[in-house]
């Protein structure tokens, strides 16, 4: 008895060659196909697909057993079998997995901007499977890593033509705070699930450039004034200004840029708004230099507008 090969697997059937070598010492009353998706050994005991067709008349003797209503992305074991008088005889147990019913979705993007205070997802729906798709869309929770489409769930469409699929849609006025996000898509056999992607909602700091006076000219030395009008639902690591000579300025320059100045403070950290501060640079006399305050949390940097200063200075 040989168990040869398994072929034609799909969400919930499968068809399975088997192989008669010899008739043994008594005629065979039955063959077929035994398989399960719990014991490891099947047997005449199990499910068993009885191969209806003639009666083995030479050897070898090869039959085929299709196995239906399975399971979807189930793995069964099966093996050949054959019942005569004196017993039966099994073939060696393969197994084998049914197909995923399921639709296949990612979730690819989630991404937040705070000038439009949106969330925007976007998913793409890759295969429908078994049954035509009834709903897509995107479901978030603030409290479970893993949501669901019991938490917040937002149909984008309900048909899908051509796959793949991208699909879309933003989120607005969400609460400062973190946020699990994943695509989903339904049909009949099920809810899939796209990996979940985290995304954080917060509002920056309001930074302003306010002025600055030129403390000693024979010195070179200049105080900036700078200000927070509202701390964001961060808190501030840092705070201070950049700086450089204004021929090389460019239009927005940044903490970190090539030939950018830096003076920063960290105490005491703004904890009540509006809150002022002046810091000092010392640079030479009679050259222009650009300046602006700027903030750090943990979301970044937030810079204010850009002003510039010059000490004049004739010994």
């Amino acid at each position: 008895m040989q168990t040869v090969t398994i072929h034609s697997i799909s969400y919930n059937s499968a068809s399975v060659l088997g192989n008669l070598t010899s008739s043994g010492t008594a005629p065979v009353t039955e063959y077929g196909i035994v398989y399960s998706a719990t014991n490891a050994n099947p047997t005449t005991a199990d499910s068993k697909q009885v191969t209806a067709s003639a009666q083995p008349g030479s050897f070898p003797f090869g039959f085929t057993g299709n196995l239906s209503r399975l399971v979807p992305n189930t793995t069964y074991a099966v093996r050949a079998y054959a019942t005569s008088s004196i017993g039966t005889s099994y073939g060696a147990v393969q197994r084998f997995t049914t197909l995923v019913a399921t639709p296949s979705v990612t979730t690819d993007r989630v991404m937040y901007s705070e000038a439009r205070n949106s969330v925007t997802a976007s998913g793409s729906v890759q295969s429908a499977r078994a049954s035509a798709i009834t709903r897509y869309g995107f479901c978030y929770s603030a409290t479970s890593a893993t949501p669901t489409i019991a938490d917040n769930p937002t149909d984008v469409g309900t048909t899908v033509g051509n796959a793949p699929m991208a699909f879309s849609y933003s989120f607005i006025r969400w609460a400062p705070g973190t946020y699990y996000v994943r695509a989903y898509a339904v049909n009949s056999s099920g809810v899939a699930y796209g990996s979940v992607i985290v995304v954080g909602v917060y509002v920056n700091p309001t930074v302003t450039t306010d002025r600055t006076a030129t403390k000693d000219n024979a010195a070179g030395i200049q105080t900036l004034f700078g200000s927070i009008s509202s701390g964001g639902s961060a808190v501030i690591d840092e705070y201070g200004f950049c700086y450089m000579p204004s021929a090389n300025a460019t239009t927005n320059f940044q903490v970190g840029d090539r030939t950018v100045s830096v003076v920063r403070k960290t105490r005491p950290v703004p904890a009540s708004f509006p809150f002022g501060f002046s810091l000092e640079v010392t640079v030479p006399q009679n050259t222009d230099y650009s300046f602006r305050a700027y903030a750090k949390t943990a979301n970044g940097y937030v810079y204010g507008s850009i002003h510039t200063f010059y000490i004049t200075y004739k010994p």
